[in-house]
């Protein structure tokens, strides 16, 4: 594997160990006090969200034509964002949740193992797997930021 696909190892390995530690349900118990106080959410949560909001920067590149000549470049730092993304998650929660909660942890997850199935890394040029890959990845995006717009109503809306 070549050094600009280090992100699926990265990816592969922060994921296993996220669900990981949530099946054996090992705990960092510094962090996990952490995670109680409301101030230590807010802020972790805006950060995460922050994080999941400049995962679509890489979308007007690929739409723009003067901004073309970056498409490599945002691509690659869309790619290594990603990989990170169990840690980003892991430092906000270390719990999948309940509910709605628990649907946005798992549409979160998979959006982020579709993503280290990209095409690229599928080694397909099938324009059914290309184009049926993006649809999906698009839409579990589109549904991540929707539910975590819902998330930050409801927090603030019950405080």
């Amino acid at each position: 594997m070549s050094n600009n696909k280090g992100y699926i190892i990265v990816g592969w390995i922060l994921l296993t160990l996220y669900l990981g530690q949530h099946l054996l349900d090992i705990r960092w118990e510094y962090l996990e006090s952490l995670q109680t106080g409301e101030m230590f959410n807010r802020w972790t949560g805006l950060a995460l969200g922050i994080y999941i909001l400049s995962q679509w920067f890489l979308t007007p590149v690929r739409l723009n034509k003067m901004l073309e000549k970056n498409n490599q470049l945002f691509t690659t730092i869309h790619k290594w964002m990603g990989a990170i993304a169990p840690l980003v998650f892991y430092i906000h929660t270390m719990y999948l949740g309940y509910a709605y909660l628990f649907f946005l942890s798992i549409t979160f997850f998979s959006n982020y193992a579709l993503g280290l199935l990209n095409p690229e890394v599928i080694k397909t040029k099938a324009n059914w797997y290309l184009q049926g890959w993006m649809i999906a990845h698009v839409a579990f995006s589109l549904l991540i930021s929707m539910l975590m717009i819902y998330h930050v109503w409801m927090v603030f809306y019950y405080e």
